[in-house]
């Protein structure tokens, strides 16, 4: 388990507001916090890869999320 996974997925969405996707989309599965959720649940073995693929695939990698 990778630290900072684990502390975005348990995090009370300080991030939200700087994620461009987040922003742009308003959806809440569009936040950092819950693309790290989905991504932890496959790790821990609980959602297959394909769900977390399509969990994640709205991150654009910009960074934004890791100042906050």
């Amino acid at each position: 388990m990778t630290p900072t996974l684990a502390t975005c997925a348990f995090c009370p969405r300080l991030c939200r507001h700087v994620c461009p996707v987040s922003v742009a989309t308003a959806r809440e599965s569009a936040t950092p916090t819950a693309m790290a959720s989905i991504a932890l649940l496959h790790l821990a073995g609980k959602v297959d890869a394909a769900t977390a693929r399509a969990g994640t695939s709205l991150c654009v990698g910009c960074g934004a999320c890791e100042q906050h």
